[in-house]
């Protein structure tokens, strides 16, 4: 038998579909009243709440019920702090003003709070802090080879830590010391290291945990650090297209080759390491000699003798122009 329209549009808008257990909607998007746990997948569960301490039969997404005043816990079936002896859903008051109003949740005994003591339980004790009424204090967890002893700060719960030693707990090497729980000093110089890897004000620098490297700054006097390309035509060279990262020495030809023409390219060693390029007295600077076609071309032209026909001992290195001996020119 064929179903008229409007019938079958009544029993859709009805959610006439095949829901998960306790689900239910046109979407199967909610639990059944009493129920919660939907995100879980596998259908809704009962809230197992206490009759007499909830306000109603439905609970949160979380499966807490609403309480009744005075009682507590996921499903109304315990006395909140500062009552006792809970019964169909009621409680009694604590009478405990010197215990901060904390006394056994059965039979009504004044109890300070964990880990806490004095007259009316109103400090931590030895190795706790953050005092609550409630749930008394906790523990510090100071850690034994980075602080001074089992006590922190009461409010903020900060260790005090030895030298070199940091962190909440003094769990951990501080700033310029490496490898706990030794926490040996990097003795790195602020002067040549990276600034962002350096307290300034305290003079003090990380380094790598295992071998203890400082991260050190690259110098920009390119004279110094990069070593000048050059070729037969150009002593002088250029440090264009030359990039430094350590420990390699890049070269990028293209950028060289638009300020020293002709190859091939030369790596000018630097000057301490030159030597004496100067001619001897008598001597001067001759010229390249042409190339031949075979075998590298020097990069120094040789050192000739003065033309000087006996005027005098002494000329200019470069130019070969004869000097008379307190320096002017012939």
């Amino acid at each position: 038998m064929k179903m008229a329209p409007f019938l079958a549009c009544a029993i859709w808008r009805l959610g006439c579909v095949d829901c998960k257990p306790q689900v239910t909607g046109q979407q199967c998007d909610q639990c059944l009243p009493g129920y919660y746990g939907l995100d879980t997948g596998r259908g809704c569960v009962p809230c197992n709440y206490s009759v007499e301490g909830c306000t109603s039969d439905n609970c949160t997404k979380n499966g807490q019920c609403s309480c009744v005043p005075g009682v507590g816990g996921k499903t109304c079936d315990r006395c909140s702090h500062g009552l006792y002896g809970y019964q169909d859903g009621g409680c009694t008051p604590c009478d405990c003003a010197h215990t901060q109003n904390n006394c056994d949740p059965d039979s009504g005994e004044c109890l300070c709070p964990p880990h806490t003591q004095g007259l009316k339980c109103e400090e931590c004790k030895e190795g706790y802090w953050n005092l609550d009424p409630e749930r008394g204090c906790q523990a510090c967890n100071c850690s034994i080879a980075g602080s001074t002893g089992p006590q922190c700060d009461v409010l903020s719960g900060q260790c005090h830590c030895k030298e070199g030693f940091g962190g909440q707990n003094c769990d951990q090497c501080s700033l310029g010391y490496r490898r706990f729980p030794d926490c040996v000093p990097c003795d790195c110089d602020p002067r040549g290291t990276l600034a962002d890897t350096c307290d300034l004000e305290q003079g003090l620098c990380s380094c790598t945990e295992d071998s203890g490297t400082c991260s050190c700054k690259i110098m920009l006097a390119f004279d110094e650090l990069l070593l000048h390309v050059v070729s037969q035509s150009n002593l002088k060279g250029t440090v264009e297209g030359v990039h430094f990262q350590d420990p390699d020495t890049l070269l990028d030809a293209e950028a060289v080759l638009q300020h020293v023409h002709g190859e091939p390219f030369y790596w000018r060693l630097p000057k301490q390491f030159e030597g004496d390029e100067d001619c001897a007295p008598g001597y001067h600077r001759g010229k390249l000699p042409e190339s031949c076609g075979w075998g590298p071309r020097p990069l120094l032209a040789p050192c000739v003798p003065c033309s000087c026909n006996n005027h005098s001992d002494v000329c200019d290195l470069e130019t070969g122009q004869c000097l008379e001996p307190a320096g002017g020119i012939l």
